[in-house]
């Protein structure tokens, strides 16, 4: 147990570290940020889940060999953050009026729409090549290996962690394959009778510059996500970045991480001539759910099977989806269509009843329409699924963009009562949706030099209740970013009421500062408050020490008191980890982190002890984790 003394002089001592901004900080010009932090700085900044996984995966690809702003494709530009469709529009008409020629990456803060105050985070992935062709390696391969170990530290109770290898290689950027094992925490490694391990996942594809084919573990991504359940992943990345929803430009992409769900197994390919883009694929995934002869009355969510519960129900039933993606582009409009055919068998393969949220109960099948429309000031977008009206998806997104201005989105969506996105069912429960209507406004650009801000407001309501415009609940946050020099400071609000529910109010501030070359400070403030429930807040600090590009050392300290809700645990980056602790009770979070760089090889090490005042009713366990990365 921590006493009270020892408490409140941790207490003062972040204080003084939050708040050294009042003092005398180190400025210069801007400044590109250290090699080892780009991806950490820029995931730290972006939504979790999937999104952040598959954005990872580019960074690293784009760290070890940036990407040509003189030769960059559209498709290629809209995977970096921070870079919309208006910004990547007006970057190729520059770069077409200018001989196709930038000789610095800094050029872009003269293209309307540039985000000029994340220009040093994403200058570790750019470059301005010559007019000499590029050598590509013959052979290319990444490996990781992680492992996640508890430590036996007071009373702290789990039920084992982990262990993770990812294998991904290419060959002439033509020919790519991977190969991931995973075990989640608490899972058996070699359960019986229920495949190899706990999550095996393999891919081979070949591209050519107009078609791919891929065999495997495949993701599927188009339109708005209305069709594949991926459309409030769109919209939450919008509301985290400011930036305008467009539509997916990667219909397939293979799957490469230790997520189990939200993906397919088979075969799918694209073909692309002239205007006309084609998608085919089918294949199947492995569900959890509770079945009585043949029909399958309950899905849960996939991934973790650590209970008697979750290990019964593992994996008991399959679902094949088959169909087609079609899109045409000419000048400023795309329009697209999604055709979708989906069938329910046991894990013998025998046929089964559907879902009961399902339309038939044997074959179904669902379609959609998408487009997009961009000029220079406006850009807009939807997709609607073709279906009766309380089984309809409808979302239309209308942006405005000014360079002296910014960007005003509006956005309207429509969820049937009967409403049921079946990959959306594994991908989110909160995409998901059914029965509601409402609308999202919210504006982003700068506020003065070296500032930037974003108001965000969301209404909604039921769709069965015909009231007008009086909203259920609602949502509004305010951020404001100021990066200059050495020093980033980001501050977010947000005001949540949901029906029937008192007014929730959460706040989160963060001060990053380069004090010397070799040595940085991370540190913030958050709290969450609950109408008749104590305060929930903490205090967190990290101090990075990297005397070389070689090895790098960093601690920090997060003082929690959440006895009435959850705080997120604030953490160095660890390569390929999509966990991320919440702290409940009432004490203090250490952690000690490790990076050595040789030659291709990184090392990471990592040690989080947690000490309680209070302990909740589920311990979070003290971990060491270790990671090593390798990229030839």
């Amino acid at each position: 147990m921590i006493s009270p003394n020892h408490s409140l002089s941790l207490v003062r001592f972040l204080l003084v570290i939050s708040f050294l901004w009042w003092g005398r900080i180190i400025t210069a010009e801007a400044q590109e940020v250290a090699t080892g932090q780009a991806i950490q700085l820029l995931l730290e900044e972006l939504p979790e889940g999937e999104e952040a996984l598959q954005l990872e995966e580019t960074l690293r690809q784009l760290l070890a060999e940036p990407l040509d702003l003189n030769h960059a494709t559209e498709e290629q530009l809209l995977q970096l953050p921070y870079f919309d469709a208006f910004f990547v529009r007006n970057l190729l008409l520059a770069r077409s009026k200018g001989g196709g020629r930038f000789r610095s990456i800094y050029d872009l803060k003269a293209v309307p729409g540039a985000p000029i105050s994340h220009l040093p985070l994403l200058a570790p992935f750019l470059r301005v090549g010559s007019d000499r062709p590029r050598t590509v390696a013959p052979l290319r391969q990444d490996f990781y290996l992680g492992s996640e170990l508890t430590l036996p530290h007071r009373r702290d109770r789990y039920q084992g962690i982990g262990v993770g290898l990812r294998y991904v290689g290419s060959r002439q950027e033509r020919h790519s394959w991977s190969l991931v094992l995973g075990q989640d925490r608490g899972e058996s490694w070699l359960p019986l009778r229920k495949g190899v391990a706990d999550h095996l996942s393999f891919s081979s594809q070949y591209r050519q510059p107009h078609w791919q084919v891929l065999l495997g573990d495949y993701r599927l991504q188009a339109g708005l996500g209305v069709q594949m359940g991926q459309a409030n992943s769109f919209f939450s990345r919008s509301e985290m970045t400011g930036q305008p929803p467009s539509l997916s430009g990667q219909l397939i992409r293979p799957h490469t991480s230790f997520r189990e769900e939200g993906y397919l197994r088979g075969v799918a390919t694209r073909w692309q001539g002239g205007p006309v883009q084609v998608a085919l694929f089918y294949g199947f995934e492995r569900l959890d759910a509770r079945i009585e002869g043949r029909r399958l009355l309950t899905l849960y969510p996939g991934g973790m099977h650590r209970t008697s519960k979750e290990q019964r129900y593992r994996h008991t039933a399959l679902r094949s989806s088959g169909g087609a993606i079609v899109s045409y582009q000419k000048g400023k409009l795309e329009v697209g269509s999604t055709l979708m055919g989906r069938r329910y068998r046991t894990a013998e393969g025998q046929p089964m009843v559907a879902y009961r949220r399902e339309a038939k109960p044997e074959l179904n099948h669902s379609a959609s329409l998408y487009f997009r429309y961009l000029q220079r000031h406006w850009l807009l977008t939807g997709e609607t699924l073709l279906a009766p009206t309380n089984r309809r998806a409808t979302l239309l997104s209308i942006s405005y963009f000014h360079d002296h201005i910014g960007r005003i989105t509006l956005s309207t969506r429509y969820l049937g009562a009967d409403h049921y996105s079946p990959l959306g069912m594994i991908e989110s429960r909160s995409s998901s949706r059914r029965d509601e209507r409402g609308m999202q406004l919210f504006w982003s650009g700068e506020l003065a030099r070296w500032w930037t801000g974003m108001v965000h407001l969301d209404l909604s309501q039921k769709a069965s209740v015909k009231s007008g415009l009086k909203p259920e609940q609602w949502r509004l946050t305010a951020r404001a970013d100021y990066r200059e020099g050495r020093q980033a400071f980001q501050s977010r609000l947000t005001f949540t009421k949901r029906s029937q529910q008192p007014l929730r109010t959460a706040f989160r501030t963060t001060y990053l500062c380069q004090l010397s070359s070799p040595l940085y400070i991370r540190s913030g403030l958050q709290f969450t408050h609950l109408s008749d429930t104590p305060l929930t807040w903490a205090l967190f600090g990290r101090v990075r020490y990297q005397p070389d590009p070689q090895f790098s050392l960093e601690g920090g300290v997060h003082y929690f008191s959440a006895t009435s809700g959850v705080i997120r645990a604030d953490q160095p980056y660890l390569p390929w980890r999509y966990y991320v602790p919440m702290l409940r009770g009432k004490g203090l979070r250490t952690t000690l982190q490790t990076h050595y760089h040789l030659g291709h090889l990184h090392a990471y090490l990592r040690a989080s002890l947690t000490h309680y005042q209070e302990a909740p009713t589920s311990l979070l366990p003290s971990l060491l984790e270790v990671a090593f990365t390798y990229r030839l």
